[in-house]
């Protein structure tokens, strides 16, 4: 899944707490659905490929800065403490 949002593309992802969990992390970068629905998605996805892209300057957070920033702020408590 997440191979598919660095690559630029918005995946099908089965619906599932991981997948509703980096939904709310990273909204609008991958379409979610149950499974009765994907042969109906995987013929949409043929017919509009379009629509298997993020748009330009979709939001991948987190960044390596994120993720650099959050150790810091781990690393300060840890010496807080």
């Amino acid at each position: 899944m997440l191979d598919w949002i660095e690559a630029g593309r918005r995946p099908l992802v089965a619906d599932s707490r991981y997948a509703a969990e980096m939904e709310a992390l990273r909204p609008g970068l991958m379409t979610r659905y149950a499974a009765d629905a994907l042969p109906d998605l995987l013929a949409d996805a043929w017919r509009r490929p379009a629509r298997t892209w993020l748009p330009d300057g979709a939001d991948l957070r987190p960044s390596l800065d994120d993720a650099a920033a959050q150790y810091v702020r781990w690393w300060r408590t840890m010496d807080a403490g």
